[in-house]
């Protein structure tokens, strides 16, 4: 079966799509992977062609949406990540080269137009999220205005905030999609008031933190994180082993790709890990690098998470999906400083789960308080011991063979009902 799979973001949205597209490979697959040309040595590494799409550098991409970023006007904003994040028509059109030829397109958030390109060359189509992206009664919407998670009214408007979300993304997308539909594509154009999808969609988490909502359809599917089989062939730093060879407390200031002002970042987050007494390792991320000098804080452009995390005290990070996965994975527990709708989402769930702090608000709060607040976690044996025991439960979940057979039942159903 050729297979392809359509990925965009940042490398930690990215990694989960290569462990399905190896294990794909494995299973006597032909994948070709479509994604930014940043990660093309990576889609190699897992027996996989590439195939570019979108601009060649998604963390350029993302500082400069976040540095043009409009007012907080939803309509103006979503726009404008539209129109930057792969929204033109040369982006679409790239999207349809890669599936050309495909027995099975595998989409990932932000490419639901491949739903589209699976339906002009008449081939099966999954869609894979790595957080719960479909309406609900039991939770607000994860991505989106704040207010979708700071107004707790009930069921209804749960609903509410996955319907109108969507609705204010297709308002942007609209225009956009109608005409490459109707132009290329030669197909109807999608009305203003779109319904839920039917297509089937697969969950990269485990259901141990969010259980499979009761309202949803059975084409959706829960399948467990979405880990590497194996550690990558890495070799740290001498600096960074000899940092980590203490009895010190060590935790690790882990904001990923959000964009995060340097100083804020050392004056404030690190500094007040430093005052709890602990030991800190700063990877950069996407926030570039800071002005530290402490002989007690080790400063990495880049380390694999699987390696870094089971050899700390805890991590502080944003809330993303990818990097709160790691950290329960490695059964330590999260100080977590969530910055944005989706990080908030998750955020609340680990705290809710027993495996993380409760969620500081970013840029309300003092070195001081970093410092209170580690030092909870040092004292807080409870929440040690419940991210061990989930991480040791999540680590046989098999996320990856559970995501790998569903898309092999769902191309086979599709094919014998052509």
């Amino acid at each position: 079966m050729n297979v392809c799979l359509l990925a965009a973001g940042s490398l930690g949205d990215i990694l989960p799509y290569l462990s399905i597209a190896r294990e794909l490979v494995e299973r006597g697959h032909n994948v070709r992977m479509a994604t930014a040309l940043l990660y093309r040595e990576r889609v190699l590494a897992t027996g996989s062609s590439h195939y570019s799409i979108g601009h060649p550098d998604p963390q350029k991409v993302w500082k400069d949406i976040s540095a043009e970023r409009p007012s907080r006007n939803p309509f103006r904003m979503i726009s404008h990540i539209y129109r930057h994040n792969g929204g033109g028509r040369e982006d679409l059109m790239q999207i349809l080269s890669a599936c050309r030829n495909a027995d099975m397109i595998v989409a990932t958030t932000g490419i639901a137009c491949a739903i589209h390109v699976a339906r002009f060359f008449g081939v099966p189509k999954i869609l894979c999220h790595l957080s719960p992206l479909y309406e609900t009664s039991e939770f607000p919407r994860p991505i989106g205005p704040s207010w979708c998670h700071t107004t707790p009214l009930g069921s209804w408007w749960n609903r509410f905030t996955h319907s109108a979300t969507s609705q204010l993304f297709w308002m942007a997308d609209r225009p956009g999609i109608n005409s490459w539909l109707q132009d290329e594509l030669k197909l109807d154009p999608i009305p203003l008031w779109r319904q839920q999808t039917d297509v089937p969609m697969l969950f990269g988490f485990s259901s141990l933190i969010i259980p499979k909502p009761l309202d949803w359809p059975k084409s959706n599917h829960i399948t467990g994180y979405w880990f590497s089989k194996e550690s990558d062939p890495w070799k740290p730093p001498a600096r960074l082993e000899q940092f980590l060879d203490t009895n010190d407390p060590i935790i690790a200031v882990a904001l990923g790709s959000q964009v995060v002002d340097p100083v804020f970042r050392d004056q404030v987050l690190v500094k007040g890990i430093l005052q709890s007494g602990a030991k800190v390792v700063v990877t950069r991320g996407w926030s570039g690098s800071g002005i530290l000098d402490e002989k007690r804080v080790c400063e990495v452009d880049f380390v694999p998470y699987r390696w870094l995390f089971p050899k700390l005290t805890a991590v502080m990070h944003h809330g993303g999906a990818g990097t709160g996965a790691e950290a329960i994975r490695a059964g330590v527990p999260s100080i977590l400083i969530p910055f944005t709708g989706e990080q908030r989402f998750w955020a609340q769930r680990y705290y809710e789960a027993g495996l993380g702090t409760f969620p500081l608000h970013p840029y309300r709060f003092s070195a001081n308080q970093v410092a209170s607040r580690t030092q909870s976690v040092f004292r807080n044996e409870s929440l040690t011991a419940k991210a061990v025991m989930t991480g040791s439960q999540i680590d046989q979940e098999h996320g990856v063979d559970n995501a790998a057979s569903l898309i092999e039942h769902y191309a086979s159903n599709d094919f014998h009902r052509n």
